[in-house]
């Protein structure tokens, strides 16, 4: 993914916007097998600190972490 700066011309205001709630989906491969995996909750605030709660084919986990700005 390339980050577009573009996508944040008016970041300014987004302290004035409403909470929203986004379900995310996605998936992962591991050993090769595509698996499925759906987030209720993520956000990813100011700071960059990353929560979310989600559920795959093993069960529902929780993510945390930080987002460290470098692209690929």
């Amino acid at each position: 993914m390339q980050f577009n700066a573009h996508q944040f011309q008016n970041a300014h205001i987004w302290g004035n916007q409403e909470m929203t709630s986004v379900g995310w989906k996605g998936y992962y491969i591991q050993g090769g097998q595509r698996d499925d995996m759906r987030f209720n909750h993520f956000q990813i605030d100011f700071s960059g600190a990353i929560t979310g709660l989600g559920s795959d084919a093993n069960g529902s986990f929780s993510i945390q972490g930080r987002l460290n700005g470098n692209t690929v």
